[in-house]
């Protein structure tokens, strides 16, 4: 899961705020394992994408919706993200088909 702290009297998503974007920016930078470590069906992958990529937020009410503003940014991010957590599945004897599962788990996160 991710967890920020601080923000909760700020009315912006945790997309909009540039201190926040530019720390998960230089967090994923260090630690490109995030894909293997966060839940599923929970928002945390389309959430860490929408901190690390171009979006737009959307209002309508209460509620909020994120655009992601280039398709191309989004699959390098993650394909980078992919290929740099790979080092995690040599190290550690994870096959390539439960690295497959993985990786379509997450891609999975972000159709709707």
């Amino acid at each position: 899961m991710i967890q920020v702290l601080g923000y909760d009297s700020d009315h912006r998503e945790l997309a909009e705020i540039p201190e926040v974007r530019a720390f998960f920016a230089r967090l994923a930078q260090e630690w490109p394992h995030w894909m293997w470590f966060l839940h599923r069906h929970v928002g945390a992958i389309h959430l860490l994408l929408a901190l690390l990529c171009k979006v737009k937020i959307h209002r309508r009410g209460s509620s909020t919706g994120t655009e992601f503003l280039d398709r191309h940014e989004l699959a390098a991010q993650m394909a980078d993200l992919f290929q740099r957590g790979n080092a995690m599945f040599e190290a550690f004897g994870i096959s390539e088909s439960e690295a497959e599962a993985s990786c379509e788990s997450a891609c999975a996160e972000l159709v709707p």
